[in-house]
């Protein structure tokens, strides 16, 4: 849903939509190997809602995402789409 995501920084105007799948692949990925590699005994289902272990600056950087305004708004947007569906409406 490309018009529920932010797609550029409100600040300066550059396309972060586009790096958005790369980033949280990239995440996915790091988180992963984090994991294994320090917590032996949690289930690889349950990566998503584990404590964030991961840095995001190696990968804000391989993106060549530099501005600050860029890398905060990258690691502090949430998706509407997410969001509705948090809290659903009762009728």
């Amino acid at each position: 849903m490309a018009g529920t995501e932010l797609i550029i920084c409100p600040a300066c105007g550059k396309d972060i939509g586009s790096l958005r799948q790369v980033f949280v692949y990239l995440t996915k990925i790091k988180k992963e190997k984090i994991i294994e590699s320090k917590y032996k005994d949690i289930d690889p289902h349950n990566y998503d809602i584990t404590v964030d272990v991961t840095g995001y600056k190696d990968i804000l950087d391989f993106l060549h995402v530099s501005t600050i305004c860029c890398r905060t708004h990258m690691l502090s947007t949430a998706r509407l789409q997410d969001l509705y569906l948090s809290f659903p409406i009762s009728r």
